[in-house]
């Protein structure tokens, strides 16, 4: 699914909240200059959307991780999709 120029009107974690209750992996996330976040930094960045996963029968949906390594996130990405 691609949603063309979605972030013009909102942000991230409205587009993110929006997608509750079905399961969303954040996987590395960034800010706004492309630096990598810390999971708190993300989950802090991401509160909006977390409330609107709350509550849920799959409260855990939203999943925030981030990696030392690339290639982790890819491992992760590979074992979410093949869960899905």
């Amino acid at each position: 699914l691609m949603l063309r120029d979605v972030l013009r009107d909102f942000d991230v974690p409205d587009v993110a909240g929006a997608l509750a209750p079905r399961p969303l992996p954040v996987l590395n996330p960034t800010d706004a200059l492309t630096k990598k976040m810390t999971r708190e930094a993300a989950l802090e960045a991401l509160k909006p959307a977390s409330s609107a996963f709350q509550g849920q029968v799959n409260s855990r949906a939203l999943e925030i991780e981030v990696f030392p390594v690339e290639e982790e996130t890819v491992n992760r990405l590979l074992e979410w999709l093949a869960r899905s």
